[in-house]
């Protein structure tokens, strides 16, 4: 029987690296009587069973590789790491078996035209084959959907406190909330409402912390804009509905306007406030410091989300069907100043605003759809969708939540191909996702959870640069 030395393994890079910088195997002194020479200075060996007449120098064979053998340690240097089968350990000072070193998973190199070469096409610095599943990174062979460390990517760490799933890092910000239903963030914080018979602002540090409650017995509290020093939310009850502030910190809660019929959207431009009133089917807006809320538009479809830049307000009309604009000082149909930008929808919700186009969830027809600001023709960015709801956009990216199956998604705003192809899920299993949020590096969401419970949850997911 002969025992062989493997030569030590420099770095070498991932893909086709030589048999012979690889492994230096020579034949050392066996029990068959076999050549006597040594790799002087190396004293890690692996035994390999070995048949008749096979040219070891074409093996790949290493300290660490895989494979069947007679024994474990008999023959073998003290410290070497030897396999048989699924079993890899070491070798102790006496030649037993002292320590497990791991498993035997991965699939070992072969000598192809003078290159260790693996089935896949790469070899990792350490010169073991990586599994179909998984990556070489750092010298070794990871899962990049579900390494922390290697999370989508080498070295792609997950922050602390987060979990690599399906190669996203995501994070719980808060757990055990009563029906969270639209989320805000700054620089420091998100804030959230849970929108209930009780009802409760709320919010939590960005990077992890104890909820700091802002606001209770908030009925219906339903939507949610922060501003500078304030945060902003619309109570929506019939009859009874508002559009109140509290300070970031939390206080006394200010009341920006009472007396509302069934408040939905709210959002802060400049120094207002603007929100629509699904009841009263109106488009308002206040100063953020109080005074006499000002009516944009009114006979609307049950207005539902609202956006605004720089020149214009818009909404979306859920009954009516519609995606609406107006100017900021307001306007209405008859006089051209109201604008109906798209019609025929079926229960247009959320809606926010690009650098040119406008993006909106349609929740009942399940697209997610988008049209020019000054109006033209709109376009589909991802169909047969099951009840969209929130919705973020970037630069490049739309992301939204499918309430009913549970899934955040992303498209490019170009839109997605015909076979959704270009559609990424980048989280599953969620309960009920309603509200998402953006800011550069981050998208947020939360779970509604189960109605009348309190298992809602609010999420946080770092993006891929």
């Amino acid at each position: 029987m002969r025992t062989w030395q493997v030569a030590a393994v420099s770095a070498l890079p991932l893909g086709l690296a030589s048999c012979d910088a690889l492994v230096g195997v020579v034949p050392v002194t066996g029990n068959d009587g076999g050549p006597s020479s040594r790799d002087a200075g190396h004293d890690s060996t692996v035994r390999d069973s070995g048949d008749a007449g096979r040219d070891a120098s074409a093996d790949c064979a290493r300290p660490g590789t895989c494979g069947p053998i007679v024994s474990l340690c008999a023959d073998a240097s003290p410290g070497a790491i030897v396999c048989d089968q699924n079993t890899r350990v070491r070798c102790g000072p006496d030649l037993a078996t002292v320590s497990d070193a791991g498993a035997c998973g991965q699939p070992r190199p072969s000598c192809v035209a003078g290159q260790c070469t693996c089935p896949d096409g790469s070899v990792t610095t350490a010169g073991v084959c990586c599994k179909a599943t998984e990556s070489a990174c750092g010298g070794g062979c990871v899962d990049e959907l579900t390494d922390n460390a290697h999370c989508g990517g080498c070295d792609a760490a997950c922050v602390e406190g987060g979990s690599c799933t399906n190669g996203w890092c995501i994070v719980t910000l808060a757990s055990g909330q009563k029906s969270p239903n639209t989320v805000a963030v700054d620089s420091t914080r998100i804030y959230w409402t849970n929108y209930n018979d009780a009802g409760s602002v709320v919010s939590a540090p960005l990077a992890g912390g104890a909820p700091l409650t802002l606001a209770t017995d908030q009925s219906g509290a339903f939507a949610i804009a922060v501003g500078a020093s304030d945060v902003y939310w619309s109570n929506a009850r019939d009859d009874a509905g508002a559009v109140a502030s509290v300070a970031l910190g939390g206080g006394t809660r200010i009341p920006v306007a009472a007396a509302q019929n069934n408040p939905r959207g709210v959002t802060v431009h400049g120094d207002r406030l603007y929100w629509v009133d699904f009841e009263g089917a109106t488009v308002m807006s206040a100063s953020l410091d109080g005074g006499t809320a000002v009516t944009l538009a009114s006979t609307q479809g049950r207005p539902f989300g609202i956006a605004v830049n720089g020149a214009r307000v818009y909404w979306t009309e859920y009954l009516g069907g519609n995606v609406m604009s107006v100017p900021l000082d307001g306007g209405s149909l008859d006089s051209g100043t109201v604008v109906r930008l798209k019609s025929g929808l079926s229960e247009p919700a959320f809606i926010v605003l690009g650098a040119t186009r406008a993006y909106w969830t349609n929740y009942g027809g399940g697209t997610v759809m988008s049209i020019p600001l000054d109006g033209g023709d709109a376009a589909v960015l991802a169909e047969n969708r099951d009840h969209p709801y929130g919705i973020a956009v970037s630069a490049t990216t739309a992301y939204w939540v499918d309430e009913f199956t549970g899934l955040v998604m992303s498209v490019p705003l170009d839109g997605g191909r015909p076979d959704g192809g270009s559609l990424v899920t980048l989280a599953s299993g969620q309960l009920n996702p309603i509200g998402v949020a953006l800011d550069g590096g981050n998208l947020y969401w939360c779970t509604s959870g189960t109605s009348g419970s309190s298992n809602g949850t609010v999420m946080e997911l770092t993006l891929k640069k």
